[in-house]
């Protein structure tokens, strides 16, 4: 959710936010947090430092060293090696889903819950 909001991908926000809520069980108040995660008291520690790699990779494609080194401690190995697969294959399809304009899926709203996107142009 938080890498969708991050890079205005509407078809990422819009198409997990039912997925997150129907499949995964997630209340909407913590899809929303992810908004300004760094201000919410909604995340655990594993959380936040997997939201703070996330925004880091974004910012500079890579996650900075001592939040490498944070996540190894809490996350581990293999867990680490994941995240920066799962980022980076996100990244991509939120990329190409916005260049080729790749529609929502019959019924789903876009910018749910309340149809405004990170820049406001919904």
């Amino acid at each position: 959710m938080r890498l969708g909001w991050t890079t205005d991908s509407d078809y990422e926000w819009s198409q997990h936010w039912e997925i997150a809520q129907q499949v995964f069980g997630l209340q909407a108040e913590d899809l929303l947090a992810v908004k300004d995660w760094q201000t919410s008291g909604r995340f655990g520690e594993a959380e936040r430092v997997v939201l703070s790699a996330t925004d880091e990779t974004l910012a500079g494609g890579a996650i900075a060293s001592e939040t490498a080194d944070h996540c190894l401690r809490v996350l581990g190995d293999q867990a680490v090696i994941e995240l920066v697969l799962t980022i980076g294959v996100w990244r991509t399809i939120s990329e190409v889903t916005r260049s080729l304009g790749v529609a929502l899926e019959e019924g789903m709203e876009s910018w749910p819950p309340d149809g405004t996107s990170p820049t406001g142009l919904g």
